[in-house]
């Protein structure tokens, strides 16, 4: 059976592409520390009120294997669920699993 990449997959797999090698090019060039400003971290969003930490934790990674199993993770069944759902309810669903997902842990915080 061969792998289609449907569009929302598409552009979520190069958004996190994007977001790992600006990670890791700005920590090796530019000495700062994306992943401290992207990452969710309760000080920082509840407290300095980082409020895109939400939405921007779910692209970051530690390795280069640990993207590569996420986004293959993600084309297989990813592209079946936006093939069934459409883009609109799989984005949705991709958004309200992340949001819930960082709100939950939230109680480990306390």
């Amino acid at each position: 059976m061969p792998i289609r990449l449907t569009p929302s997959v598409k552009v979520i797999c190069i958004l996190a592409l994007c977001v790992f090698l600006c990670q890791k090019l700005s920590d090796l060039y530019l000495g700062t520390h994306l992943y401290s400003l992207l990452s969710l971290e309760s000080e920082s969003f509840f407290q300095r009120h980082f409020y895109w930490q939400i939405l921007t934790y779910p692209f970051l990674t530690g390795d280069v294997s640990q993207l590569f199993f996420n986004l293959l993770m993600f084309v297989f069944v990813g592209s079946d669920l936006e093939s069934i759902w459409g883009a609109r309810a799989f984005i949705r669903y991709i958004l309200v699993c992340s949001i819930s997902v960082g709100l939950i842990t939230y109680r480990d915080w306390e």
